[in-house]
């Protein structure tokens, strides 16, 4: 038994030996192929081949292309007809090389291809563009300030967001939301950096009424996923104000929040805001799939609204379990118009959990014939 053991150790062995030898082999094999066809895209892209040849020669080097292609990449970089496509093969690549490349043609370039390879120097995240891409804004050309203030945003360094700050106080209202976008991506940097109040500087200026509303909105978001402590009472405020730009994105971010008292606490606001407020904010607390929701969508079922009384037949029908039954019975016997009855008939169909159809049969005991009819339809579809 040792020997036999002994002998399919070795032959094993032998077998993983040939087989590495193989797959180095091979993969010398592909390593090979590839500098050999990047080579001959090289030579295209040094030749007087068409645009065509060359637009498909950047595809490839793409995804096959090393340190030994961006020269010739970079020579196309200003060219008007492949620039975009000399770009679109420097973009991903992870070598340093490319983004000095993209560096020097900045400031050999104009117009659209400026503005493009600004763009690309932002998508890489290049830290040693932030100088040259402070300059540009200062450019006369809109389009090239723009896009190096959305650059500028994506990169995110200290440098970066300080000349945000500044060009915030300067530009021209033709880039106001340009400048506060920027500004919010910048935030979102300095967020992913474990850097929050720094972030949480720049959202509390982006909430001033001066910036257009999704920008507000973006900023009022970022407050809360930078101070999650303060979030429920930052939105309780929000929501009993009269900031309607304020008040929407609270409301909506009520089922995000990490706070676990925070289904509880929106659901106990309901009684107190107006018939709009409560609409939105009966979809956002069944979004919350919390049981604490429940009672007070309920309690909306008897609004003397037809749309709150609406949101919460839905609402139920969507967050609802047992504990609705009666209620949605009771509501259905007595709702008019036709379409409410409609949609509390679906709510009781969507129901889920146990005890449902328990409840449904409690329900038959006391229901109204018709009533009664809709009750055995749900209990055996």
């Amino acid at each position: 038994m040792r020997h036999h053991s002994t002998g399919c150790t070795r032959a094993t062995g032998v077998a993983c030996a040939f087989a590495m030898f193989l797959a180095g082999f091979l993969c010398s094999a592909d390593e090979k192929d590839r500098m050999n066809r990047e080579a001959r895209l090289i030579e295209i892209l040094r030749s007087s081949a068409s645009v065509q040849e060359k637009d498909q020669a950047c595809r490839e080097l793409q995804v096959i292309g090393s340190p030994a292609s961006i020269p010739a990449l970079a020579a196309l970089l200003t060219d008007k007809d492949l620039s975009h496509m000399a770009r679109y093969a420097l973009e991903p690549m992870p070598y340093p090389e490319a983004g000095h490349a993209l560096r020097l043609a900045l400031v050999q370039t104009s117009s659209s291809i400026k503005v493009g390879i600004i763009d690309s120097l932002g998508f890489r995240r290049e830290k040693e563009a932030v100088p040259d891409l402070i300059k540009q804004l200062s450019d006369s050309d809109t389009e090239v300030k723009g896009s190096a203030a959305a650059a500028l945003g994506r990169i995110g360094t200290p440098e970066a967001v300080l000349a945000l700050e500044k060009f915030r106080k300067t530009a021209p209202p033709s880039l106001q939301a340009i400048a506060g976008e920027a500004s919010l991506t910048a935030a979102e940097q300095l967020l992913n950096q474990n850097r929050p109040m720094e972030a949480v500087r720049i959202y509390q200026q982006m909430q001033a009424a001066k910036w257009p509303a999704h920008v507000r909105q973006g900023a009022f978001t970022g407050l809360l996923k930078a101070l999650p402590n303060e979030a429920v009472a930052r939105s309780t405020r929000a929501i009993e104000g009269d900031d309607l730009v304020l008040k929407s994105v609270a409301i909506a971010s009520i089922p995000t929040l990490k706070d676990p008292s925070a289904p509880g606490h929106f659901s106990s606001m309901l009684p107190r805001v107006s018939s709009d407020t409560q609409v939105m904010m009966i979809g956002a607390l069944a979004e919350c799939q919390s049981k604490a929701t429940l009672p007070a969508i309920r309690s909306a079922l008897a609004s003397p609204n037809q749309e709150v009384k609406l949101a919460a037949v839905k609402a139920l029908g969507k967050a609802g379990d047992a504990s609705c039954v009666k209620a949605l019975s009771a509501f259905l016997s007595s709702a008019s118009p036709e379409g409410l009855k409609k949609e509390a008939t679906g709510s009781l169909e969507r129901l889920q959990g146990d005890g449902v159809n328990a409840e449904l049969i409690a329900c038959l005991k006391t229901a109204t014939p018709d009533l009664r009819t809709t009750l055995i339809g749900i209990l055996v579809s």
